[in-house]
């Protein structure tokens, strides 16, 4: 399925490079799912606004993933978690396990409060 690249969220810019794109749908394609396709597409739609000469090059991942963390304007220089500033990258399944553990600790934070 061709991808239809939503309207980025920074300034305009042109879409991804191709061979970009074509990294990710087989990836998707062959590991993954539709909603990682989906989140991989948004990432790479708004790296491109964000910075529409960007490279990926280096040696590393991290020196890879650098500039391109940069173009969507999350800090590059993060450790373990990573924070990428929008919910527009996560899959269905992770945003339920986000609303599972919030809904957990409300339900702990609510027995504390009537126990205590």
């Amino acid at each position: 399925m061709p991808a239809r690249w939503p309207r980025p969220t920074r300034r305009r810019g042109s879409p991804p490079p191709r061979w970009a794109l074509e990294l990710v749908e087989g990836c998707c394609a062959e590991l993954l799912d539709e909603q990682y396709r989906t989140a991989r597409r948004r990432l790479l739609s708004d790296a491109a606004a964000g910075d529409p000469g960007i490279g990926l090059g280096g040696t590393s991942v991290s020196q890879r993933s650098e500039p391109l963390l940069r173009a969507i304007g999350a800090d590059p220089r993060q450790y373990g978690r990573m924070d990428l500033g929008t919910p527009r990258y996560l899959t269905g399944p992770r945003r339920a396990r986000i609303l599972a553990h919030r809904d957990r600790d409300r339900d702990r934070d609510r027995y504390r409060a009537m126990a205590g």
